[in-house]
């Protein structure tokens, strides 16, 4: 069967390839009647795979063999020289050496993880030089790219030989991927067909997409904990209290909630929730994802749960009070249009978390205060 090759000569569609045989030959097209070209052929014709254009500069080393304790592993990328203005955008070479631990002699997996940790926690790294570093699962693959898109020759390749190297010493063993860090054609990855995963693949897709649970069992409820209480009627005006939602040892965690709820006697804006004014100090609420730390506005009042919490969901449903006799009770929802990941645990130096501190005393007047959150899990 013939391996089609498609060739565009000013306008002209031509398809030609090799036969079973080894002979090349061209292939006959036609116009069809709305104007596309048509292969006239009545064999079934396959295409081998299918890509696409990464502009992200990117390259990738594999640790084979891991060496001894004290054998040495050497990163080097080279500097950019695309900017020829001044000021330009031009970065600085980076090289950074791992020594072989005693621990990791012979567990490439384990080498890889603290290669990609270290990197990741590196400032001039990450903020100087722009880069990134990520893991291939199940497989001792260090893969390092640009956090700036770059089209061919733009600032931000390194273009030349040499340009990204692995350098080791002693019995280490590696596979470089390429030599220089460009933005690249790959092939297009597929996703397995759950109705018919014996024949079928899905189109991959990247981008700015909505993540969502496969299937019940990835479902994630998780409170958000000190120690092993969820109950946040605690004096937190002296020492700080955090109450936590950890990474998972296990998979990434996609959060799509965090919820907030609270029961007492005389809930009322204009105070803290049954108190009888706002905490000086509030409920300090802080995610780590995926090693960008961000802390929400603080919560000092009843409304701050209205305004400053639930409203960044963009939808007033995702709050409400029931005042009753006795308890009255509040829900507060911040919901993510796109979740946002705590990568597992070991990705980064330090670990992705979501914390809730409270930062006045909230023994009295309250009958239930806690935070949980609502996601998926996901295979790292």
């Amino acid at each position: 069967m013939m391996s089609p090759i498609l060739k565009i000569i000013r306008g002209i569609v031509q398809l030609s390839g090799f036969d079973s045989l080894g002979a090349y030959r061209k292939v006959q097209t036609k116009v069809r009647g709305d104007g596309l070209t048509a292969l006239v052929t009545d064999a079934t014709v396959v295409v081998e795979s299918t890509f696409g254009f990464d502009q992200q500069p990117d390259s990738f080393f594999q640790i084979v063999n891991t060496g001894a304790t004290g054998d040495t592993w050497t990163i080097f990328i080279a500097a950019t020289s695309a900017d020829p203005s001044s000021p330009d955008r031009d970065v600085p070479s980076y090289t950074k050496i791992f020594t072989v631990l005693v621990g990791e002699v012979g567990d490439e997996l384990k080498l890889r993880d603290r290669i990609i940790q270290e990197l990741n926690a590196d400032s001039t790294f990450k903020n100087t030089v722009f880069l990134k570093a990520s893991k291939a699962t199940d497989r001792a693959i260090v893969h390092i790219q640009s956090k700036k898109f770059s089209v061919s020759g733009d600032f931000y390749e390194r273009p030349t030989a040499g340009g990204f190297d692995v350098t080791v010493t002693g019995t280490a063993v590696r596979v470089l991927g390429f030599d220089n860090l460009i933005s690249r054609s790959k092939p297009v990855t597929i996703s397995r067909d759950r109705e018919s995963p014996h024949r079928l693949g899905l189109f991959g897709v990247t981008g700015q997409v909505s993540v969502t649970a496969k299937e019940l069992s990835d479902l994630f409820i998780q409170e958000a904990m000190n120690g092993g209480s969820a109950d946040m009627r605690v004096n937190g005006s002296v020492t700080h209290v955090d109450f936590l939602v950890n990474a998972s040892a296990l998979k990434d965690i996609f959060i799509e909630d965090i919820i907030a709820d609270a029961q007492a006697n005389g809930i009322k804006f204009g105070q803290f929730l049954a108190q009888n004014a706002p905490l000086t100090n509030g409920v300090e609420i802080t995610i780590k994802s995926d090693d960008v730390t961000t802390v929400l506005p603080l919560i000092k009042s009843t409304e701050d749960y209205k305004n400053k919490f639930a409203a960044l969901s963009g939808d007033a449903g995702h709050f409400s009070i029931d005042i009753q006799a006795g308890r009255d009770e509040m829900v507060s929802v911040l919901s993510f249009q796109n979740p946002f990941v705590l990568r597992v645990v070991g990705t980064f130096s330090t670990d992705d978390f979501i914390r809730v501190r409270i930062k006045d005393n909230l023994t009295a007047g309250l009958q239930r205060m806690n935070f949980r959150v609502k996601g998926f899990g996901k295979e790292a």
